[in-house]
C-alpha cells in the first residue's frame, strides 16, 4: 500500500476539511450547506465562514476552478477540473442550480490497493480477483461502471497495477 497526501489546491473556506487526509469527498449545495465524507458517508459540517450567500458561493466556485485553469462563468456554467494530484472538482452555476453554485470535490484515495486486497476488503469475491487478473493478462476489454463513490477508480487503478508496463491501454470515460 502506497500513501500519498498531496493536496495541491488552496481550498480557502474549506481548507480545514481538505487538510484532513481521511476526507474523500466534499459537497456544497446551492444553499451553501457543506457535507464532508471521511469514509463513513456524508455528514453536514459547519464552516468558519458560512457559504450561504449565493454571490460568495459563486465567487468561491469560480476561484476554485480558476486555480485549475478551468473557466466557470455565465457562458460556461459547468466545469469539471482535475489537479495534478488527482483532486476532482465539479462545479455548476445558477441558473442550472437554483442559486449561487453547487460543488462536488473528490479526493483521491491515499491508499493504493491490488486486486487481492480489494477482494479481501469485500469489493468482490476472492474468485473474481483471479478472473480479473487473467483478463488483464489476456488483454481483455474490461468495462467498469457504477455509481458515485462505488470504487470505480479504485478498481481501475488495481487493474492497471496488474497490467504489464509494456501494455498499451486505452481508457475512455464519459464526463
Amino acid at each position: 500500500m502506497i500513501v500519498n497526501n498531496i493536496r495541491d489546491i488552496d481550498f480557502g473556506i474549506l481548507q480545514e476539511f481538505a487538510n484532513d487526509v481521511r476526507v474523500t469527498d466534499m459537497v456544497v449545495s446551492e444553499s451553501g450547506r457543506v457535507w464532508v465524507d471521511c469514509g463513513q458517508g456524508l455528514k453536514e459540517r459547519a464552516t468558519r465562514v458560512p457559504l450561504n450567500n449565493p454571490a460568495l458561493l459563486r465567487e468561491y466556485a469560480v476561484w476554485l476552478c480558476a486555480q485549475l485553469g478551468k473557466r466557470l462563468d455565465d457562458a460556461c456554467p459547468i466545469a469539471d477540473a482535475s489537479s495534478t494530484s488527482g483532486i476532482r472538482i465539479h462545479a455548476v452555476l445558477a441558473p442550472l442550480v437554483s442559486q449561487g453554485a453547487a460543488l462536488s470535490i473528490r479526493f483521491p484515495s491515499i491508499n493504493r490497493y491490488d486486486l487481492v486486497s480489494l477482494s479481501d476488503q469485500g469489493m468482490f469475491p476472492k474468485e473474481l480477483s483471479c478472473i480479473l487478473s487473467v483478463l488483464v493478462k489476456k488483454r481483455a476489454n474490461i468495462m467498469i461502471t457504477g455509481s458515485t463513490g462505488s470504487g470505480k477508480t479504485t478498481l481501475m487503478k488495481a487493474l492497471l497495477a496488474a497490467a504489464d508496463c509494456e501494455d498499451r491501454i486505452v481508457s475512455v470515460e464519459e464526463i
